[in-house]
């Protein structure tokens, strides 16, 4: 396309200029507007998208190894926030009381019973999920006579 004398004559005037300047400011501003709005739109998209966070809580309840060797520590395995839970003798060493707090989704225990806090005799582990907050299980090992090996809910 060649220019003719018509646009290098409106080229110089100003009034001219000023409106060519002002559509391509308009231009840049919608496309920059534009290219804002998709990435809310994405990032809001992203956050709709994603699952939910539960809500953690506190478990507790208490643990009774059947063939009376003493409880040594329990183990919470959860969807969210496993780990050892603090625990007190109940009456007797076989018989616990253990609570954890920021649990959050279905749990198990898998419980210590016999031998030292650092090196368990025995390991049952809990036979059932729980998704309340409270849950008593019962450990049977073999040296208890049973052929059951592991914790059930009571």
């Amino acid at each position: 396309m060649s220019l003719t004398r018509h646009h290098l004559r409106n080229l110089r005037n100003p009034l001219h200029q000023a409106r060519i300047g002002s559509r391509l400011a308009a231009a840049k501003v919608s496309r920059s507007s534009a290219l804002a709005a998709a990435s809310l739109l994405i990032v809001a998209g992203s956050l709709a998208l994603a699952p939910a966070a539960q809500a953690s809580t506190s478990v507790s309840g208490y643990v009774t190894c059947v063939d009376e060797l003493n409880v040594e520590g329990v183990w919470i395995q959860a969807s969210g926030g496993s780990g050892f839970a603090s625990w007190s003798d109940a009456g007797s060493g076989y018989y616990a009381r253990y609570s954890r707090a920021g649990i959050s989704g279905s749990w198990t225990v898998h419980v210590g019973c016999g031998g030292s806090s650092s090196n368990w005799k025995y390991t049952p582990d809990g036979f059932q999920n729980v998704t309340g907050s409270s849950a008593s299980w019962t450990c049977y090992t073999p040296d208890d006579g049973t052929s059951t090996y592991g914790c059930q809910l009571t």
